[in-house]
């Protein structure tokens, strides 16, 4: 039986979240992540260089997950597909979005921060949503609160998460992943430093594990 997404995203616990400037650093990149234990990233389309990066870290590592974040057009739906993203992230919830995706038989995260919103989503028959911004929207009181009403329904919160609330994230109900930027920072990334993203993907591999066996 193939490994759903929700399965694969659950797994890691942590997905990387980058913005590459140059889609040349793409693939030692990916290399540090996986090295570090971590074989899923979410390039974001905030830059340029987002579908060449991907479609380089696929060609380069196929068994690398590799997301396409910030998606917020169809054009950008587009160039990802070509890429060859596994799946898709948004900040908000786009239905024609969701559906040109499920057409093109991708998965697609978009992004909720209401009840209205979760209630869309489960209208266009979605089980996993990114809980976007997290920290300034309180997530973890609300995804708390939501966990009543629509108690099958899991979130990937991603938004000022970093190693010193990541345990309180995880420990949520319902909550499957976070999105976290703190692995590779731009300006390491800008550094090529890709040592210390190896070894913040590795550190943050073994916080997921110990936070887990504490739950």
């Amino acid at each position: 039986m193939a490994v759903t997404l929700q399965a694969q995203l659950r797994a890691f616990g942590v997905i990387p979240v980058i913005m590459l400037a140059r889609a040349e650093d793409a693939v030692p990149l990916a290399r540090a992540l996986m090295d570090g234990g971590l074989a899923v990233a979410e390039i974001t389309f905030r830059t340029g260089a987002a579908a060449e990066a991907i479609k380089l870290i696929k060609q380069a590592l196929p068994e690398m997950l590799v997301g396409a974040g910030t998606i917020v057009t169809e054009a950008q739906l587009d160039q990802a597909l070509v890429a060859g993203a596994d799946f898709m992230v948004a900040p908000g919830l786009n239905g024609a979005l969701v559906q040109k995706a499920r057409d093109k038989n991708i998965p697609f995260i978009p992004g909720c921060v209401t009840a209205s919103e979760i209630e869309q989503a489960m209208a266009l028959d979605l089980e996993l949503v990114k809980f976007f911004p997290a920290e300034a929207s309180n997530a973890r009181a609300v995804i708390k609160a939501f966990n009543g009403p629509y108690a099958h329904m899991s979130y990937m919160p991603t938004g000022g998460i970093s190693p010193d609330n990541l345990a309180s994230y995880l420990k949520t109900s319902n909550v499957i992943c976070c999105g976290g930027s703190w692995i590779a920072p731009v300006k390491v990334i800008a550094a090529q430093n890709f040592d210390q993203i190896r070894e913040n993907a590795a550190t943050t591999v073994a916080r997921v594990k110990e936070i887990r066996e504490t739950m």
